[in-house]
């Protein structure tokens, strides 16, 4: 099977399967708009937060972990670690 026939499956995503055939459109269409709408919103938030410090704000990614653990390693950090599985 080719690439393009598989990117066109979408049996997977039902509700999107039936807006395609009842608005008679090809996953290429909606995926071409959805690319450039993505595009233009990060254009746009990248133009009112360029200059955030994102190393300033880790606690967004995560706010009810503490700030710094027992080894004062941000979450950031603790979750770069590789830790080992029990169990398997």
């Amino acid at each position: 099977m080719e690439k393009e026939d598989k990117d066109g499956i979408t049996d997977m995503f039902p509700p999107l399967t039936k807006f395609l055939h009842t608005n008679n459109l090809s996953v290429a269409t909606v995926r071409e708009v959805a690319t450039s709408h993505l595009t233009s919103l990060s254009k746009h938030f990248s133009s009112y937060f360029s200059d955030v410090n994102t190393d300033d704000w880790d606690w967004v990614h995560n706010l009810f972990a503490p700030a710094a653990t027992e080894n004062d390693r941000t979450g950031k950090a603790e979750e770069q670690l590789n830790y080992p599985v029990i169990g398997r």
